[in-house]
């Protein structure tokens, strides 16, 4: 169950049909770069292929796709439904496609925000993955207090909870919170959500007004014309089903209202349920 309410909706350009129709002869070397990379931000299965040779499902496509397009995802999936396979997969890609973004990993327990990097390492190092490792050539760090996994300017790290008070200098454009259930009120808005709250890219915002005024005064552009700031950050929680008197369920039904209500103009939402039922069958064993 996807819930579709009344957020707005971005026009849905058939970007592969755009290229076959509009791309003739050779291109040069700029112009291949970025189509390639527009290319595969819209194919994501594809990208993936390219970069690991490794299939993966529609339905974790789809998912994957989800959480690059909204600011607040939340998938409450069935227990082997693969969900910390697809959050790694979706940091790989998240750190390829916005190079220099810092990703934190939480969890209610360290083991277990530790578990989607070392899900990372194995993509990175497995047979097949040479396109990915030229990605992530830097040293992986495994400290007691935290796991980092450097690329670019960015990084992946896993952090523990428990472990509050040194955690919360922490900055990050996309959040991954797994086991979402177990982590309670108290730890959600004074610990995680604040990660979130520094801007980041303030020199690029810096030159972009600068671009803006000037193309202003020169009558190019008109004054209130410019395109709306949309707003990067990311928060992506993953949780098996919970009770109705836990936390989590009070995030679902706010996240549901919001997404229904569509009164939010700076952040957009996303929410999926999936039973075990509406999983692949080549994926679980359903029997049990």
């Amino acid at each position: 169950m996807i819930t579709s309410g009344n957020q707005v909706k971005s026009e849905l350009i058939d970007i592969n049909s755009r290229f076959l129709q509009e791309l003739q002869g050779e291109l040069d070397e700029e112009v291949a770069k970025k189509t390639l990379a527009e290319f595969l931000f819209r194919n994501i299965g594809i990208a993936w292929f390219m970069l690991t040779r490794q299939h993966i499902y529609f339905y974790q496509e789809m998912l994957i796709r989800s959480w690059f397009q909204r600011n607040y995802s939340m998938n409450i999936i069935s227990r082997a439904g693969a969900k910390s396979y697809c959050a790694a997969i979706f940091a790989c890609l998240y750190s390829i496609f916005y190079p220099g973004s810092k990703v934190v990993v939480v969890s209610s327990n360290f083991r277990r925000s530790r578990a989607i990097l070392a899900q990372m390492e194995m993509f990175i190092n497995a047979r097949g993955s040479d396109l990915l490792r030229q990605c992530f050539v830097r040293p992986v760090s495994h400290k007691n207090d935290e796991w980092v996994i450097p690329i670019g300017d960015g990084y992946v790290k896993a952090l523990p909870l428990s472990n509050g008070d040194a955690i919360r200098g922490e900055r990050a454009e996309l959040i991954i919170g797994d086991e979402a259930r177990l982590i309670n009120r108290p730890i959600w808005e004074a610990v995680i959500l604040p990660f979130l709250a520094a801007q980041t890219g303030i020199q690029d915002k810096i030159r972009k007004e600068e671009v803006e005024d000037a193309l202003i005064k020169k009558g190019l552009l008109e004054k209130g014309g410019e395109e709306a700031y949309r707003s990067l950050k990311r928060v992506v929680l993953l949780s098996s089903a919970s009770y109705t008197f836990e936390y989590l369920h009070d995030k679902f039904q706010e996240w549901i209202k919001q997404t229904l209500d569509g009164k939010s103009s700076s952040a957009t939402y996303f929410v999926c349920q999936m039973g075990h039922e509406a999983l692949p069958k080549t994926l679980i064993e359903k029997a049990i």
